[in-house]
């Protein structure tokens, strides 16, 4: 979130860029913190309420990333005119689009 905001602020797309790479990390991190609540719910050593509460929050994270994509994609077109879109599992810069007329 910090980063996303600033590459807009700075008009930054290379930070723009490490941004869309960390997303992968917040979709790792949310399956592990999931797994881990799972295997305490079946230890006994989390209620079932707390992990609940903790797989709310795990979204809620996952929402705000989702967000700092956007305005990372948007950061980017801003500052170079390039398209970028997440395809087969990766972030695509398509080429950049001339709006002059020919």
């Amino acid at each position: 979130m910090r980063d996303a905001g600033a590459s807009f602020e700075r008009s930054d797309a290379a930070l723009a860029k490490v941004v869309l790479q960390s997303e992968d990390a917040m979709e790792a991190f949310k399956q592990a913190l999931c797994r881990d609540a799972e295997q305490r719910i079946a230890a006994g050593t989390m209620s079932v309420d707390v992990a609940f509460n903790l797989h709310e929050v795990a979204n809620a994270c996952e929402q705000i990333g989702d967000h700092c994509t956007n305005i990372a994609e948007q950061v980017i077109y801003l500052v170079t005119g390039a398209i970028v879109r997440h395809m087969g599992g990766k972030w695509v810069e398509q080429p950049r689009v001339s709006t002059r007329p020919a």
